[in-house]
C-alpha cells in the first residue's frame, strides 16, 4: 500500500502551471512541524481540480491536510544528468486553516451581492409599451385567435 497522509503549513504562494500537453498541476511544499525547532519539508504535486482549487483558496503559510501517494521520478536533465525525484503526488486535500486568498474573495463576492440587492432594491420604472413607437393600435378579438 502507498499512502500517505501530511499536515503542514505551506511555505510560499501556489501558482497555477501546465504541462507542454496542458494538463494542469501545481507544485508547493508543506513544513512539517517535527518538534522545537524542528521541521521536515514535504514536496507535493496536485493535478487538475485538485490544483485548481489549491491555487485558488491557499496562500503562504496556510495549513493544508493533504492525502495522496509517496512518488519517485527518474529522468535526464539537460545536462545530461541523472536526475530522482520524490514527492507525494496529491490525491485528497482538507482546507484547515482561513487562507487570506478565501477571505479576500468573500469580501469580493458580499460586496457584489450588496450591489446586486442595492440594484433590485430600487425602484421600477414605469411600464413603456413595448409597441408604442409602431403608430396606431392595433384591436384583437377573439374571433383571430381561433
Amino acid at each position: 500500500m502507498n499512502k500517505v497522509i501530511l499536515i503542514g503549513n505551506v511555505t510560499k504562494d501556489i501558482e497555477a502551471k501546465a504541462t507542454q500537453s496542458g494538463k494542469n498541476y501545481c507544485s508547493f511544499t508543506l513544513a512539517l512541524n517535527r518538534g522545537k525547532d524542528k521541521a521536515d519539508f514535504a514536496p507535493c504535486i496536485a493535478w487538475d481540480k485538485a490544483s485548481e482549487l489549491i491555487t485558488k483558496y491557499v496562500s503562504k503559510g496556510d495549513k493544508l491536510a493533504v492525502e495522496g501517494r509517496y512518488t519517485t521520478d527518474n529522468y535526464t536533465n539537460k545536462e545530461g544528468k541523472n536526475i530522482t525525484r520524490t514527492y507525494v503526488t496529491v490525491e485528497r486535500t482538507e482546507f484547515l486553516s482561513k487562507s487570506k486568498k478565501a477571505s479576500d474573495e468573500q469580501q469580493v463576492d458580499q460586496q457584489k451581492t450588496a450591489d446586486i440587492k442595492k440594484e433590485l432594491d430600487k425602484p421600477a420604472e414605469e411600464a413603456k409599451d413595448p409597441f408604442a413607437d409602431f403608430g396606431n393600435n392595433s384591436n384583437v378579438d377573439d374571433d383571430f385567435l381561433e
